[in-house]
């Protein structure tokens, strides 16, 4: 069975990588070994991936709730409580964070048990695969 891997920060079935096999996939795709090195898309290509990409025809279009507003109870006062909980690290990759993301995906939980302090490409990551990050998150949760 193949392992999916979920990007350098490395995750595989919900066990971090060791810092060394992370070093190791970035040294692999820097510059010129990177295999898209000094490759572009045309024009034409790009215009047709924007089209595609917008509103209800991209992959991860969830009926708009992205446009929702947050409710008040999700400030910057709470949003600091879970920063300093998480000792402004992101709880995926431990590099400086200051996004604060719900766990189960749902702006109006604001119980501080769902929310977790992510970096801004970690944020981003979570995105896709909803299902497979929230039991993550679970486990990381209740380890703390």
């Amino acid at each position: 069975m193949a392992a999916i891997q979920s990007g350098i920060s490395g995750f595989w079935y919900g066990k971090k990588l060791p810092e060394k096999t992370k070093q190791k996939l970035r040294e692999v795709n820097i510059g010129e070994n990177n295999p898209y090195f000094g490759k572009h898309h045309s024009k034409e290509y790009r215009q047709k991936m924007t089209e595609v990409m917008i509103g209800e025809k991209h992959w991860n279009w969830k009926g708009g709730t992205s446009f929702e507003p947050y409710p008040s109870e999700f400030n910057n006062v709470l949003k600091r409580l879970v920063r300093q909980r998480d000792s402004y690290t992101c709880q995926l990759c431990g590099i400086e964070a200051r996004a604060v993301h719900h766990i189960d995906y749902d702006k109006s939980n604001n119980v501080i048990r769902n929310l977790i302090t992510l970096c801004g490409k970690c944020n981003t990551k979570v995105n896709y695969r909803r299902e497979f990050w929230i039991e993550v998150f679970k486990k990381l949760v209740k380890e703390k």
